[in-house]
């Protein structure tokens, strides 16, 4: 019977101890599994904190300093740049110059560009040494807290400068003697709008230029449109063309 008891009592006293070890074991493990699941954790947020930083340098490296805020939409000179538009090297070229002016405010309003920001980009396609110094002279001549300049004036200082005198003033006579004719009202308002840089005079303001725009249609539209009035110039061309369709 005391043998009984003994035998009892040592296998209570093994199985508590293998109870216990077995306790300690599964802690063991709980410890590891936690602490491998943090590690994890901690790798994929390092993994996200290294891809938002990548992100970023993408961000700082497209909109370089030279980038402008339109809208709270940055316009970085890469997006300018591409595709390339033309350059100008300081050559009396009557048709280089138009297409140079053009060809940089059509990239500069369809990217949204305030005026005086395509001054700034236009001034990255000039090249030459005189078209060059003729630009930083007249950024010089402004005064510190002068406003920035305006594309009109700059397409206007550019002209005077580069383009020949006799083509000015041929220029301006086409202007002054323009009509639709033959011209389509889309052809034809093209025309006006070019040549109406070189005899600015002509047309001073707003009214001015409405009315001659309407006196230059052909006699049908100048009936049917000359009687009515308009706020702005492009809702009289709006007009005319749907009229002439």
């Amino acid at each position: 019977m005391e043998a009984e008891v003994q035998d009892e009592v040592e296998f209570e006293g093994d199985y508590g101890l293998d109870v216990g070890k077995n306790q300690e074991q599964e802690s063991h493990d709980r410890v590891s599994y936690t602490d491998s699941a943090l590690d994890k954790i901690g790798q994929v947020m390092q993994t996200l904190a290294d891809l938002l930083a990548e992100r970023e340098k993408e961000k700082d490296k497209n909109a370089s300093s030279t980038s402008h805020t339109v809208h709270g939409v940055k316009v970085p000179l890469s997006k300018f740049l591409k595709p390339a538009p033309p350059t100008f090297k300081g050559v009396d070229n009557s048709k280089d110059l138009q297409h140079f002016l053009d060809a940089v405010w059509c990239r500069c309003e369809a990217m949204g560009c305030t005026d005086h920001r395509a001054v700034t980009l236009a001034s990255f396609r000039l090249e030459g040494e005189v078209v060059v110094n003729w630009y930083k002279s007249k950024r010089g001549e402004r005064a510190a807290s002068s406003p920035p300049v305006a594309w009109k004036d700059f397409s206007q200082m550019f002209l005077e400068r580069f383009l020949l005198e006799s083509v000015r003033e041929a220029r301006t006579y086409e202007f002054e003697k323009l009509v639709q004719g033959d011209l389509t009202v889309t052809e034809y308002e093209v025309e006006f709008t070019q040549l109406s840089r070189f005899a600015e005079y002509l047309v001073p303001t707003k009214e001015r230029k409405i009315k001659r725009f309407v006196h230059g249609l052909n006699s049908y539209l100048f009936k049917a449109i000359g009687a009515h009035e308009f706020n702005t110039y492009s809702a009289i061309v709006d007009r005319a063309r749907a009229w002439s369709s």
